[in-house]
């Protein structure tokens, strides 16, 4: 797929040389990363913590922690995003029980890309969602992901992601 191909590019090019620059002349402590998560307005009330220990551990190159706590957190956030929006992302079962639907339908729903955005849509949809692109969300849903893989460049993206989408309405 081209799109894990540009992925892996902008990895290996610039997020992790950046990243380990980041590193290697500040501190980057958890208080900082919190406090930055606390003041995006994208990030759910009460899920502050978590976004922050996800964005930490990735900065510390340990996208293993980071995968496991983010991936969850932007699933929420993103359906928090779509109600907050008025957009509906929950459903009744034929038994009467509403449940709230998966990353697998709200990334594909018109209200997402009204949203978030094409580029950060399909940048999502391909890291997280799609059979033929990384699948993370899924394989960490149902423990098909191994070491290697969440250390991988589709993980570092999705932590790279993670962090644009905490700091970009901040930055704005």
């Amino acid at each position: 797929c081209s799109m894990m191909l540009e992925v892996q590019m902008v990895v290996h090019g610039a997020i992790e040389p950046a990243r380990n620059q980041l590193v290697q002349e500040h501190p980057a402590l958890f208080v900082h990363v919190l406090e930055i998560v606390q003041e995006s307005p994208l990030v759910p009330p009460g899920r502050e913590l978590q976004f922050a220990q996800a964005l930490h551990a990735g900065l510390h190159g340990e996208f293993l922690v980071a995968a496991h706590l983010l991936i969850p957190q932007l699933e929420h956030a993103i359906r928090h995003l779509l109600y907050s929006q008025g957009a509906i992302s929950s459903g009744l079962t034929q038994e009467g029980i509403q449940l709230e639907h998966d990353l697998n339908r709200t990334l594909y729903m018109e209200q997402s890309k009204a949203i978030l955005g094409d580029d950060l849509t399909i940048a999502l949809r391909g890291l997280l969602v799609e059979q033929v692109g990384a699948n993370l969300r899924n394989k960490l849903a149902h423990g098909l992901s191994g070491n290697a893989e969440l250390y991988a460049f589709p993980s570092i993206y999705t932590w790279w992601l993670g962090l644009g989408i905490c700091l970009f309405p901040i930055a704005q």
